[in-house]
């Protein structure tokens, strides 16, 4: 962070003439506005960041009383900060530059609008979710839907363009913006899925005897054995547990305890069932003294979404970076080779008939 600083500051302060804008922002309601408003969330954040880290140095030399600041406090400054940066990456691809948007543009707007509000509302009453994780799943749907109304005004919009052939041009051509549509949708899908993993976790604890069941968000969960079996060098205990969400879904998860025998000492082996929805662990702790086993369940919403989206954003960004061909530059090439033999072909048509011509003339006075 130091030698950021050390760079950065001087280099702005030396192009500080060329950071400016050369004409003001006239309206709010423009893709500069948005960029500006991201920035200044991020620096806040940033800002934020940097008086958390140093406040404990600071505090100390001062104060002779070291303050310490946890995730509690990040958390604070983090959570506007992203639904702002939201906010304005949704509504970006669908303004202008340097101008407000016309009037199919404010439709589409409106209608993002509508659907972003309708997934939060649904999510949060129908799927029983955070309030914190319907708004940022109706700013993500917002944002969806923005890309599409881009994506249509581009395609349609013009009486000119066929669709297919636009489709074609903005996928094969225009790498870079079809590129950034990719990374602005895995964003949207990274942020659902880093809500809904941060805030929708549950969490419960439970002590079972071989044969019972329990049911817990949806799932029924029974305890089928307990088993202890010898590996090299370690002894494992061992839960088989039969989980099941639907009637024909199910699966036996086996979180276990492992003694290593050289280390002396016990490690945890969690199991997991891994679906789109949510994964589910399971861990085992031990037994007690009339023989129940006790158990760890944790449901932990959206976690695939989160790769989803990282892998949607690396997708994108290969799209944009990717060379395009130089099949322009080729044909450009051959056209011009054919207009220059076709030039030449010509011009030297014309010299040849001109001094048939000549010749003709000349053995007529001659005779």
């Amino acid at each position: 962070d130091r030698m950021l600083v050390l760079f950065t500051v001087p280099a702005m302060v030396a192009r500080r003439g060329q950071l400016g804008s050369p004409a003001p922002i006239t309206t709010l309601w423009c893709r500069e506005s948005m960029i500006v408003m991201a920035v200044v969330a991020l620096t806040s954040f940033a800002a934020v960041t940097t008086a958390g880290t140093v406040s404990s140095a600071v505090s100390d030399s001062l104060f002779e009383t070291k303050v310490l600041v946890g995730a509690g406090f990040y958390n604070k400054a983090l959570v506007p900060v992203a639904l702002v940066v939201l906010l304005a990456t949704g509504a970006a691809p669908l303004l202008n530059w340097k101008a407000a948007p016309s009037t199919r543009q404010w439709r589409w707007l409106a209608c993002a609008a509508t659907a972003g509000l309708a997934v939060g509302i649904a999510t949060v009453a129908f799927a029983q979710r955070h309030p914190l994780i319907g708004i940022v799943d109706g700013l993500a749907a917002f944002g969806i839907a923005t890309l599409a109304g881009s994506a249509w005004l581009g395609t349609f919009g013009s009486a000119s363009r066929t669709p297919s052939g636009t489709l074609f041009r903005i996928s094969t051509r225009q790498r870079r913006e079809c590129g950034g549509y990719v990374v602005h949708l895995g964003l949207f899908v990274l942020a659902m899925g880093v809500a809904g993993s941060a805030l929708g976790v549950k969490r419960f604890e439970t002590r079972l005897r071989p044969g019972e069941q329990i049911a817990w968000e949806g799932k029924k969960v029974r305890l089928v054995d307990v088993s202890q079996h010898r590996r090299p060098g370690r002894l494992i205990a061992e839960a088989t547990l039969e989980v099941h969400r639907a009637e024909n879904d199910s699966v036996l998860l086996r979180p276990a305890q492992h003694y290593h025998l050289a280390r002396e000492e016990w490690t945890t082996e969690v199991a997991i069932w891994h679906t789109w929805s949510e994964d589910f662990y399971t861990i085992l702790h031990g037994n007690d003294e009339v023989g129940r086993v006790h158990l760890t369940l944790i449901r932990n919403p959206r976690m695939r979404w989160i790769w989803l989206g990282g892998l949607t954003m690396a997708a994108g960004c290969i799209v944009a970076a990717w060379p395009a061909r130089r099949r322009h530059a080729a044909a450009s090439g051959d056209r011009s080779a054919t207009r220059s033999a076709i030039s030449f072909s010509s011009a030297r048509s014309i010299r040849d008939h001109r001094a048939d011509d000549l010749a003709h003339r000349t053995g007529e006075r001659a005779g």
